[in-house]
């Protein structure tokens, strides 16, 4: 696969047809995220913006410098992101997370309320001595 190629056969497509061979639900997008983060990952790796910019007539823009930078940064947060809440083992993660410490708290009242418990009830009957007096 040639990335300028590639490019040059889909600004073609984009001039003939405009945006709708690229239409899609968000069903289908889900099915091909990982094959867009791959290609995002590539770009990142072996930038060819040259390349593939001169092969669609834009200019130069591998020097734009911290602009573009940014915008790949976040890019790639955007996809990390997406990636992260696509993935079903993460939901999987936050509920055993959610449960654990669900656990941890319960184990705690459990453990510490024969202590608290008549701590409690001798610091109501004080204050309730206090009040009505």
């Amino acid at each position: 696969m040639n990335p300028a190629n590639n490019a040059v056969a889909a600004h073609t497509l984009f001039l003939e047809s405009g945006w709708s061979p690229w239409a899609a639900t968000a069903g289908q997008r889900l099915l091909y995220m990982k094959t867009a983060e791959d290609a995002v990952r590539q770009i990142g790796e072996n930038p060819s913006a040259t390349t593939v910019g001169g092969a669609l007539g834009l200019p130069d823009l591998s020097g734009a410098g911290s602009a573009l930078g940014t915008a790949k940064q976040a890019l790639e947060l955007a996809v990390k992101g997406a990636s992260w809440i696509t993935d079903p083992q993460n939901w999987i993660r936050v509920i055993y997370v959610m449960l654990g410490g669900a656990l941890v708290v319960g184990a705690l009242i459990i453990v510490a309320a024969p202590t608290v418990t008549p701590a409690l009830r001798k610091g109501m009957r004080v204050a309730s001595r206090g009040l009505t007096s």
